[in-house]
């Protein structure tokens, strides 16, 4: 019996979706650049169809291909259609979000939440870590360090509840293989604590770093007529949050003297688990590939950051990229701190 080639039919999907994006977005394209029509006349009166009118049309129709087509998930999709109102001119973003959502630090948190999903499910993240702590060695201070400092600095960019979830498991199979028991082991509360005050550290650092910072920099410009940029914050939340974490460090060590001088594993068997991950996968190229993108969008150019947020975790589920499925977004993602935010 022949096995199903899963590659090749995935591949096939991955061209046919492709496909299906590209011709809705021509129909989109070909909309938009069709001229006005004259306006119908009901009863004497004239029912005119504005530019931006037939736009929106273009905009329903684009919308309806890939729903029907299921080129992207029906959650995608919608979220797709708040960033190409604003990009066709119809009317600011935030003003799309806000007649919406209610406020665009939620679109924002959407999508950095989806890319930290992305960082869990494709396992970039878990080999960031190993690469850590292959450099800071097996010494119980430096490992402490290392993941204060992994933390930290992940969370710059993504959420800091993304982050701790993702160094928990990590600090767990450290002591595990270590042979130390819970309760009872100074380095191990010492280890659980760090994963959870590197991204709490982190998060301060950019507006990235967690919705409050969005949540401030609103605030600020409501109420004070202060514009906060990005670059601004980070040159106050950056040096802040370095500064933190050698004073973390030392205030874990102080109150949880570890036990053990070292981890009774060697750098070997670090090596070895990178190893077993093999080289970059797909899914965590393509996750590099979009953060990078986002943070450049963030750092240079003047776009909204809540739309480049969700821009970015809406590329995750594209043609040619798709790093998660909806299903995977369901579970990867805290919702729950959503629905927090829209409180």
């Amino acid at each position: 019996m022949r096995v199903p080639d899963v590659r090749s039919n995935s591949a096939r999907d991955s061209a046919s979706r492709g496909a299906f994006l590209v011709a809705a977005t021509a129909l989109l394209v070909a909309i938009y650049f069709l001229p006005v029509p004259a306006p119908l006349v009901r009863a004497g009166n004239e029912i005119p169809l504005t530019a931006n009118g037939k736009t929106c049309l273009g905009i329903m129709a684009f919308a309806v291909i890939l729903w029907v087509t299921e080129t992207l998930p029906f959650a995608a999709t919608s979220l797709l259609v708040l960033l190409i109102i604003p990009a066709f001119g119809i009317a600011p973003y935030r003003d799309v979000v806000r007649a919406g959502f209610g406020d665009p630090v939620i679109t924002f948190f959407i999508g950095v939440l989806l890319m930290s999903a992305a960082f869990t499910q494709s396992g970039l993240g878990t080999r960031m870590t190993y690469h850590v702590l292959l450099r800071v060695g097996t010494r119980t201070d430096r490992v402490l360090l290392g993941m204060l400092t992994v933390g930290t600095l992940m969370s710059m960019w993504i959420t800091d509840i993304a982050v701790a979830a993702m160094l928990l498991p990590l600090g767990v199979g450290l002591l595990q293989d270590a042979g130390l028991r819970p309760g009872q082991s100074n380095f191990g509360r010492a280890l659980m604590i760090s994963t959870a005050f590197g991204p709490l550290i982190g998060g301060i650092a950019t507006p990235a770093g967690t919705a409050a910072n969005l949540v401030a920099i609103g605030q600020l410009k409501q109420l004070a007529s202060v514009d906060v940029s990005f670059w601004r914050w980070m040159t106050l939340g950056v040096p802040a949050s370095l500064i933190m974490v050698p004073f973390a460090w030392r205030i874990l060590l102080w109150m949880f003297p570890p036990e053990i001088d070292r981890l009774p594993i060697d750098t070997e068997t670090i090596r070895a688990r990178l190893r077993d991950l093999g080289p970059l996968r797909r899914g965590e190229s393509r996750t590099l590939l979009v953060f990078a993108s986002v943070v450049a969008l963030w750092l240079f150019t003047p776009l909204p950051i809540e739309a480049v947020g969700l821009g970015g975790g809406v590329a995750l589920f594209l043609p040619g990229i798709r790093v998660l499925s909806w299903k995977e977004a369901e579970a990867q993602v805290e919702w729950g701190g959503v629905m927090l935010i829209v409180a």
